[in-house]
């Protein structure tokens, strides 16, 4: 096997694998809603009790999917949108808040 052949192998089953990890450690619709609502509750008051309380109330009532959030599953990476805006991203088991005031308007 050529020099060139073989790197492209190794480069193949690197990419085989970290998708294979990207689509283990996706994020669900849960994880994104739950950093979601903990980035609002910091930008609107911080961790005071009011503020954990309000967490709370709005996370049984289900704000966000009152707010029309969209949930979509990408396999390896999945994101959470709000008329056709990006709100969160999620991948490898992490959720990255792009824009925290989904919850405020």
């Amino acid at each position: 096997m050529s020099k060139l052949g073989s790197r492209f192998g190794i480069f193949v089953i690197l990419l085989a694998v970290a998708a294979g990890v990207g689509f283990a450690l996706n994020p669900s619709k849960e994880d994104h809603k739950a950093k979601l609502y903990t980035a609002i509750q910091k930008k609107v008051g911080g961790g005071g009790l009011l503020a954990t309380l309000g967490a709370e109330a709005a996370k049984r009532a289900d704000a966000l999917e009152l707010a029309g959030i969209e949930y979509k599953n990408y396999m390896v990476f999945s994101t959470v949108k709000r008329n056709g805006e990006i709100v969160t991203i999620g991948a490898f088991g992490k959720v990255y808040v792009v824009d925290d005031s989904v919850g405020l308007e």
